[in-house]
């Protein structure tokens, strides 16, 4: 039974369950009564519940449950592409990604006040990223010591000409471990680690310099 339960806890059974109709209400329900799930879990699984009942369950928890979300996002990206378009945009900066879909330029969400908690800010992060239908979002420092929330697209964050001193958190959409953009950010700003919070079960992961 033991090696039922791991492959039930796996990674990829936890997507694949979120998108069968009763299984990912019951895969949500156990994060809720978990002792040991984080709080951002809880947000995620509360939420996915939350739209699974405001659909009578016909919404895939969490993914195709933010069918008008990636809509109103398609429409921004394409607006976002024009933009480029107009100004002559070709990126080229810093960058953090998953792989999952476009990546666009970073756009700020909101400076960081000082005296803010980790926890909070991991759990607004992943509030954010279910929010906007798996968009990337990112704790960034600059180089005059003051930090942001920053988002991008889908499939990662182009921090272009920002004066940029670290990522310190960045969002994945999936479970999908740092991808070499990742890495290649470690290298460009010479930093020794970074973290992910990965949704759909991925949660917190440090990664470090290769």
């Amino acid at each position: 039974m033991a090696g039922a339960g791991a492959f039930w806890h796996s990674p990829g059974t936890q997507v694949a369950g979120g998108f069968i109709p009763g299984v990912g209400e019951a895969m949500d329900l156990e994060v809720l009564i978990a002792g040991d799930a984080s709080g951002a879990d809880k947000i995620l699984a509360a939420l996915s519940l939350a739209v699974s009942a405001a659909t009578v369950g016909f919404a895939p928890n969490f993914g195709g449950a933010l069918r008008s979300a990636n809509d109103a996002l398609s429409l921004a990206d394409d607006a976002v592409d024009q933009g480029r378009r107009l100004t002559g945009y070709t990126g080229g900066g810093v960058r953090v990604a998953s792989g999952a879909g476009r990546i666009l330029p970073a756009s700020v969400v909101r400076m960081i006040s000082k005296g803010e908690t980790v926890d909070d800010l991991v759990e607004e992060m992943v509030r954010l990223t279910f929010e906007s239908g798996g968009v990337e979002h990112a704790i960034i420092s600059l180089k005059d010591g003051s930090r942001m929330i920053v988002r991008g697209g889908p499939g990662g964050i182009d921090f272009g000409d920002l004066p940029l001193r670290r990522v310190l958190l960045h969002t994945h959409p999936s479970p999908t471990g740092p991808s070499q953009v990742d890495f290649d950010m470690l290298d460009a700003l010479n930093q020794r680690h970074s973290y992910i919070y990965e949704l759909f079960g991925g949660g917190l992961t440090r990664f470090n310099r290769k």
